[in-house]
């Protein structure tokens, strides 16, 4: 592939993606317009970025960035010692047990504190005055019968069945008596 082929082939590629000024992307244009081999190349083009965006996205592997600063280092740092090469290396990994060291002193007081806060929760929700709660055991028979006491009418007619002696039992065995 000559000089001419390569520029014109980047110049296409740079078409494709957008990124030519308005007077070489006219150009451009005007080329593809005259010249199928041109267009065919675009084609190409265009199939081979198809077919890329099938493939898998790659990924680094954990320990990249650390050798890549290492081989720079060690390019870089070549006549001026050791210390020179391993030093960036050294405060990267102690930079990054800090950090670590930080997120787990935060999630651990996190953790803390939600565990003060539903303690004190717990413990107002169920250390309550019980007192209103007792009263309302204690009036359970009450109100288990309240409709029947309501069709009783008023509190004189309850007093005057009392000092009746009907509701004590005795009036039951007066009545038998003097039957």
């Amino acid at each position: 592939m000559s000089t001419s082929d390569s520029r014109q082939t980047e110049n296409l590629v740079a078409y494709l993606d957008g990124e030519l000024n308005d007077d070489d992307a006219s150009r451009v244009e005007e080329t593809l317009t005259e010249q199928a081999l041109i267009r065919q190349e675009v084609e190409k083009l265009t199939r081979v970025w198809e077919l890329l965006d099938l493939l898998p996205e790659g990924k680094a592997s954990a320990t990249f960035t650390e050798r890549t600063l290492f081989a720079v280092q060690t390019q870089l740092g070549k006549g001026e010692g050791e210390d020179a090469d391993t030093r960036p290396i050294d405060t990267m990994r102690s930079s990054h047990w800090k950090r670590r060291l930080r997120r787990i002193a935060l999630r651990t007081a996190a953790f803390l504190g939600l565990l003060i806060v539903a303690s004190a929760g717990f413990n107002g929700a169920f250390r309550r005055d019980t007192a209103p709660m007792d009263q309302l055991l204690n009036d359970l028979p009450v109100i288990e019968r309240l409709d029947q006491y309501r069709e009783v009418g008023d509190l004189e007619f309850l007093k005057a069945l009392n000092n009746s002696g009907l509701l004590n039992g005795n009036a039951s065995a007066d009545n038998s008596t003097s039957e």
